[in-house]
């Protein structure tokens, strides 16, 4: 006999490592490499006060200065543009609320904007809520079959005397426009 290993009798090639096996390997690598990433990002998000903190104590007079004056224009711009944005929320709250806004000279804006400059959407939605809600108008028309309404029923309207000298082209015209009403209710 030769040093040769039987063939399998499944058909199945000797070499090849096992799929699953190879598979749940993987599988827990990953699982070992993602709970080592989080655990450096936790460490990280620890530690970055810190860094801020030195970082800040390294800069020198100049650097100290410039890194001030961007921090205040950050705030001063986040401050101009936050009451717009703070309006158009107010705006977009109202409308969907059903509610009818005051006009916004009369609003204290900078109330409806937090220390950072975004809006504060707890104050905006608590100041709409206790906005009176707009009427609805009416589904339907409220003057159906109450009869004649408004005053000077007869204005405009052509007398019996003047039916008796038209024409019935005349009497056609004024019919559609609606100066025969009078007549034909027998009001006149």
């Amino acid at each position: 006999m030769s040093d040769e290993t039987p063939a399998p009798q499944d058909g199945a090639d000797p070499t090849t490592p096992d799929l699953q096996a190879e598979v749940d390997k993987w599988k827990s690598l990953a699982r070992k490499h993602e709970a080592r990433a989080k655990e450096s990002f936790a460490e990280l998000e620890v530690l970055k006060p810190e860094f801020d903190a030195l970082k800040q104590a390294s800069l020198s007079d100049q650097e100290l200065a410039v890194e001030t004056a961007r921090q205040e224009g950050r705030r001063s711009a986040a401050a101009e543009f936050g009451t717009r944005v703070a309006t158009a929320e107010l705006k977009a709250a109202a409308a969907a609320a059903g509610a009818r806004l005051p006009d916004a000279d009369f609003l204290n804006l900078s109330r409806f904007v937090g220390e950072d400059g975004t809006p504060n959407s707890e104050a905006i939605s608590s100041f709409v809520d206790g906005l009176p809600k707009a009427r609805k108008k009416p589904e339907y028309r409220q003057d159906l079959g109450l009869g004649p309404q408004g005053g000077g029923a007869g204005v405009g309207q052509v007398t019996r005397d003047q039916l008796k000298r038209m024409t019935r082209q005349e009497i056609s015209k004024a019919r559609s426009e609606g100066r025969l009403d009078a007549i034909m209710r027998g009001q006149l």
